[in-house]
């Protein structure tokens, strides 16, 4: 089974930047980075285990990618 891409509006609210890097943590506990897609559009891709930034390991209700935001 194919994980969904999530187009929805996002709050900006619990990102945390670090560096050169942004992580995104979702309402259903899904963690992200930041990135640009080839249209210069923002897409956040999930972190499989993102314990380096305090939080837990994805879970199969997390989208691979998030566009915008």
């Amino acid at each position: 089974m194919q994980r969904q891409r999530d187009t929805g509006p996002h709050t900006q609210a619990n990102v945390s930047v670090s560096g050169n890097a942004a992580h995104w943590t979702s309402a259903e506990g899904c963690t992200c980075f930041r990135t640009h897609g080839a249209a210069g559009e923002t897409v956040w891709y999930l972190v499989q285990n993102p314990h380096h930034v305090g939080m837990s390991n994805a879970h199969a209700g997390c989208a691979m990618t998030v566009i915008g935001g």
